[in-house]
């Protein structure tokens, strides 16, 4: 299984959290590797030194830095897609998680729910065991996880159009403007 997380290397997006996570879930019994967008540098040596240290250096696959038309494609052979940022705006990610119909895997804090919805398994990143139980429950079962999908493909079609948005920014401005 392969979770993508495409983010740049930011102490924010926490991904230095991930190896304590997917250690757990290989501990109950679940193959898992994190795929990540993350650029040559002391932030990746550091993330390959945690996978290291916990003998499970083969967990993390890092593709480099992407650009944003290539997304979609690691997307479409993602198994889950996630983002454990202490902190985000909306995300294109799940947007595309969600068209594609991967399972979206965030962290559990007010702005994530508000922009997921129930589209999402919200996970506490700081506690690795509850968050790999968390992740497990879904993954064990096909009813959660087909409701978790549904549930992502109600929240996209909740959201604006393009028009819809350009309208609405537009709208913002105005209001400001005058």
């Amino acid at each position: 299984i392969n979770f993508l997380y495409v983010a740049g290397s930011h102490p924010n997006k926490r991904h230095h959290l991930w190896p304590e996570i997917i250690f757990n879930l290989k501990v109950k019994g679940m193959n898992v590797r994190l795929v990540t967008t993350i650029a040559e540098g002391d932030y990746l040596d550091s993330l390959r030194k945690s996978f290291n240290e916990l003998g499970i250096s083969d967990h993390l696959i890092n593709v480099g830095a992407v650009l944003p038309e290539h997304v979609a494609s690691l997307v479409s052979i993602a198994d889950g897609v996630t983002n454990t940022a202490l902190l985000e705006s909306f995300s294109n990610n799940f947007v595309e998680a969600w068209e594609m119909k991967k399972p979206l895997i965030v962290t559990d804090a007010d702005w994530s729910r508000g922009c997921c919805g129930k589209g999402a398994i919200f996970i506490e990143p700081l506690e690795p065991v509850k968050a790999a139980g968390k992740i497990l429950e879904h993954y064990e079962s096909n009813g959660k996880l087909e409701q978790l999908l549904c549930n992502g493909n109600q929240q996209l079609n909740s959201l604006p159009s393009k028009l819809e948005g350009y309208n609405l920014f537009k709208s913002i401005i105005l209001r400001v403007l005058k």
